[in-house]
């Protein structure tokens, strides 16, 4: 989510939008967080209207998106929680007479197969999801042989995958 911030900030993006949708509040703990701190540290200010909340199908996607792009002024950027919800939002700045990435920049997370091949492609965050199974196998056995094992903390490294859907901020 670092990455992805640090990304459209480098691009000029001043006021940055996030589509939150998750079954579980937890799961995308992280990426609210690192939105807020990216915000922070480069000295912009944090806007609760620009977080918008929703379930997690690309219908819910798409209405996130919406009342996003309905805000006066609107984000020139907006950050969705994950690919699906992202063809939902694409599908909404497109639906809405918007350019994208000319109007409004789009990235997401997880690089999903049909990420690389939607119109445009999407600049997502890149996680080795067989290399995150592995971990927590390898992590778990060890637990079950010694229970009294300390917690771990691993660290996969991610990657961002610049693509079509994310371009310099607009001029007022």
């Amino acid at each position: 989510a670092i990455q992805v911030m640090r990304h459209l900030i480098g691009l000029g993006h001043q006021r940055i939008g996030l589509v939150y949708g998750v079954a579980n509040p937890f799961l995308g703990a992280e990426r609210l967080k690192a939105y807020a701190d990216a915000l922070e540290s480069a000295g912009l200010q944090g806007d609760e209207t620009l977080i918008a909340r929703c379930g997690t199908t690309i219908e819910a996607g798409y209405q996130a998106a919406h009342r996003l792009l309905e805000l006066n002024p609107r984000p020139t950027a907006i950050v969705v929680i994950n690919d699906i919800l992202a063809i939902g939002a694409l599908h909404t700045a497109t639906s809405r007479g918007l350019r994208v990435p000319d109007d409004v920049s789009i990235a997401s997370f997880d690089d999903i197969e049909i990420a690389a091949y939607i119109n445009p492609s999407l600049t997502t965050s890149r996680v080795n999801a067989e290399e995150v199974g592995r971990t927590a196998a390898r992590l778990l056995m060890m637990r079950i042989q010694n229970p009294s094992l300390p917690p771990q903390s691993i660290r996969i490294p991610v990657r961002l995958m610049v693509r079509a859907s994310t371009g310099r901020a607009p001029s007022p």
